[in-house]
């Protein structure tokens, strides 16, 4: 230029002939390309700054165009599963080895499609080439042109394995803690429960011994009715402690045979009811027998644990009823009360191991809070549930109390009349 700059110049230089088609002279045409050069020069610099961020990237970058052959592979995808980008690079993406989700593949490039930015959750990926297996996270982006047009799809991949592996730590250090806190609770627990009965039949025990002969007989035979009760509450702890243990480790064994459950309820509840005189029973039990194929020792387990639950946490002079019904397939028995109630957030609770609902308007009662959990075990082992509701009046209305309901199949298979007999 006239002030001395440098400038980018592009020339058209055309011949002018004469008559006889001679050169006589050349036209040349000038333009100023300075501005256009520079734009180039900064995309270039634009290019190989974001090919220079693609390689060093501490993450994969994978592009695919609209025929989803791959374009951009960076080292970083070379290291993690080891193909290069010769091998990779304007290969169709179904033609690579890497053993990708079908199902969660069409679905992203669906969404990418409508132009979304997809952030696929963790997942744990190998390749045939990878030493190990990893966890990998990917943002799937859609590529956009100039004219608002979508090009591509771009990729990103972050090795996400140690994040994982320290979650997956930390949720293991936590169930320990659990189980210690558990251990811990449970030594509390069955000391406590433990101490009260020990220490009554050690009272009369040393009565005994010390004032035998002072004592008339009908304070010995109630000084022993004492003892022997004490000593089943102790049987009934450690009979829970072993059933809890069985149940943990698959090991709970059930002895098959044909039981009429209409016989079973009756004589258990007419047995309970002589014990507590303090609450009315109520049964409501079909008039034809019903035999079915189950343990009779862990159904009556479960029944005595229902009705005892409904005699402690009911008031006096209270209705506890029991009904057995049969609705399609399953056999249904309901112990339904007039106490408290159990809220229904801690519904599902009150079935874990040593889970005790906390009311300090209530009175203690005592237990260690694996009888429930029992249960709900030996139920499930039977192939039915065991769950509690809300208690409703036969007019639709709610009651106090709650319903503790579990069910049994009407037909359990594939155990036959056959080898029950065998098992007798």
């Amino acid at each position: 230029k006239k002030n001395g700059d440098l400038y980018w110049e592009m020339a058209f230089i055309s011949p002018i002939l004469d008559d006889t088609g001679s050169i006589t002279h050349y036209l040349a045409v000038k333009e100023d390309i300075t501005q256009r050069k520079q734009a180039e020069e900064a995309l270039h610099n634009a290019n190989q700054f974001n090919l220079q961020v693609t390689q060093d990237a501490a993450e994969g970058v994978v592009v695919f165009d609209m025929q989803l052959r791959c374009k951009v592979w960076n080292p970083f995808m070379e290291k993690l599963l080891g193909y290069s980008a010769a091998e990779i690079l304007d290969k169709p993406l179904q033609d690579l080895e890497l053993r990708l989700d079908e199902m969660l593949l069409e679905e992203i490039v669906e969404q990418v499609f409508d132009k979304k930015t997809v952030q696929t959750p963790d997942f744990y990926f190998q390749s045939p080439r990878m030493a190990q297996p990893r966890w990998l996270s990917s943002m799937i982006t859609p590529q956009i042109n100039a004219q608002g047009e979508l090009a591509g799809v771009i990729c990103l991949i972050r090795d996400v394995t140690a994040r994982v592996q320290a979650d997956t730590m930390r949720k293991e250090l936590a169930v320990l803690r659990e189980m210690d806190r558990l251990r811990d609770e449970l030594v509390s627990n069955v000391s406590h429960e433990l101490r009260t009965p020990l220490g009554l039949i050690l009272v009369m025990v040393t009565a005994l011994k010390k004032d035998m002969l002072l004592l008339d007989q009908e304070t010995r035979l109630e000084f022993l009715k004492d003892i022997e009760e004490e000593t089943l509450v102790l049987q009934t702890i450690v009979n829970n402690l072993l059933d809890a243990s069985r149940l943990q480790n698959d090991r709970l064994s059930l002895r098959w045979k044909l039981t009429d459950l209409t016989l079973l309820i009756s004589n258990v509840v007419q047995r309970v009811s002589l014990q507590d005189l303090d609450h009315q029973y109520l049964f409501h039990l079909p008039q034809d027998h019903l035999e079915v194929v189950l343990d009779e020792d862990r159904i009556e387990q479960v029944l005595r644990n229902l009705l005892d639950n409904a005699a402690k946490y009911c008031p006096p002079d209270t209705r506890v009823e029991i009904s057995l019904f049969c609705p399609e397939e399953t056999i249904q028995i309901s112990v339904a009360d007039e106490g408290p109630g159990i809220p229904p957030e801690e519904r599902e609770h009150v079935f874990e191991r040593f889970y005790r609902i906390l009311n300090p308007d209530a009175p203690t009662i005592p237990g260690i809070g694996l009888g429930l959990s029992i249960c709900r075990g030996i139920i499930e082992a039977h192939g039915g549930r065991l769950w509690v509701s809300d208690h409703f009046l036969e007019d639709g209305s709610l009651s106090r109390g709650c319903v503790f309901t579990f069910s049994l199949p009407a037909k359990i298979e594939p155990l036959t009349l056959e080898n029950v007999e065998e098992q007798e």
